[in-house]
């Protein structure tokens, strides 16, 4: 199994580093390169979600929050050319 993370910080820390290390030979993990962020399928996701639910959009509370975009994920087919992410 092959974990992909990009670069943010709670992706370095020494407790996810340290597991990798742990679990070497069974679970493997590298990291995207810095700024790659039409390399990577989950800012895609981020991106639909901005452009399509939070974009020019108020919610009173976090929960009215949550429930908008919970409702908004799991009727969104996320498809996405995965060629586009594995050889670029």
């Amino acid at each position: 199994m092959l974990f992909i993370f990009d670069r943010a910080t709670w992706h370095k820390n020494n407790l996810v580093v340290g597991y990798f290390k742990e679990s070497k030979g069974t679970v493997d993990y590298m990291f995207l390169p810095t700024g790659a962020a039409d390399i990577d399928p989950v800012e895609e996701c981020w991106r639909q979600t901005r452009e399509n639910k939070t974009a020019n959009t108020t919610h009173d509370t976090i929960e009215e929050l949550r429930t908008s975009l919970k409702s908004f994920w799991n009727k969104q087919p996320f498809t996405l050319d995965l060629s586009n992410y594995l050889c670029p």
